[in-house]
């Protein structure tokens, strides 16, 4: 889960003294889980992140998920002071973990760790274009983010890495964009942005959120439709809306992309982050 592991909160209880392989083990089932992006160890969105994350798992398991936003909000910080990681911007997991016996109908525990640490400032337009490549896969529970759709994540991005490419673009089994992981994607063309439509009954993830706020603020038209992976060839930009802001995709199947639109979407992401550190 995170390289340095070392400590986590289980519900209210802080576990210390684990190692990485200790921290898979406990997250070793069907869990939802919300990726929360920090600034100065103050988390972003987290209020709407747990409640989407919430709305997934009583949607999936059918028990609706009770905790405390202001108690959780003091455990992000108190675990990443403990585990000593920069200020700047890290990337806080928090699992809704179901119980052992799910005839039980108990609600799931909540586990709190520390998944990825970065010295880039949430939000924001990050300096490195990625190189992407095609992946095409399906998984059960498509628009859930669940440990089945990390876990698919985190070995294709290895592909895209193993062959020498930054990130992976999700197409399905009709060649159609999905996602790049569980983060939204989308191209644009003369002047307006289009999004993948969203998975029926999934709820809309905060990123998809934030990014159709950020086109909204800047003034760029959004249309929801299906995307084609020969319409990558003929767009202008893609833009991906991942933990910690914006990424423009620089190629892809041997095409190349500006990143004009980007960079006009990035004027609205100081006062996303702002606004983010009040929700």
């Amino acid at each position: 889960m995170t390289g340095s592991a070392d400590a986590l909160w289980l519900d209210d209880t802080l576990v210390t003294g684990i190692d990485a392989v200790q921290a898979e083990r406990l997250l070793a089932s069907d869990y939802v889980y919300a990726a929360v992006a920090t600034i100065g160890y103050r988390p972003l969105y987290l209020t709407a992140q747990l409640a989407c994350a919430a709305t997934s798992y009583e949607t999936l398991f059918g028990i609706r998920p009770t905790y405390d936003v202001a108690a959780i909000r003091q455990r992000i910080l108190r675990l990443q002071e403990r585990l000593r990681l920069p200020r700047q911007g890290n990337t806080v997991r928090l699992c809704f973990l179901p119980p052992a016996d799910m005839r039980a109908a108990e609600p799931p525990a909540l586990l709190i760790a520390c998944a990825e640490t970065t010295i880039c400032r949430s939000y924001e337009l990050a300096s490195l274009r990625p190189n992407a490549l095609l992946a095409n896969y399906e998984i059960p529970w498509d628009g859930y983010r669940t440990a089945v759709s990390l876990t698919t994540d985190r070995y294709m991005q290895a592909y895209a890495y193993r062959n020498n490419y930054h990130l992976a673009l999700h197409t399905n089994r009709s060649n159609r964009l999905v996602s790049c992981g569980d983060y939204p994607v989308g191209i644009v063309r003369d002047g307006r942005i289009a999004l993948p439509p969203q998975p029926a009954g999934a709820p809309k993830s905060v990123e998809r959120r934030l990014l159709e706020q950020a086109c909204s603020l800047a003034g760029l038209p959004v249309e929801e439709r299906d995307i084609a992976t020969e319409e990558l060839s003929e767009a202008d930009e893609i833009v991906i809306f991942g933990a910690h802001g914006l990424h423009s995709v620089l190629s892809c199947s041997g095409r190349y992309y500006y990143n004009l639109t980007a960079q006009r979407l990035e004027r609205t992401l100081d006062r996303l982050t702002a606004e983010g550190l009040k929700a």
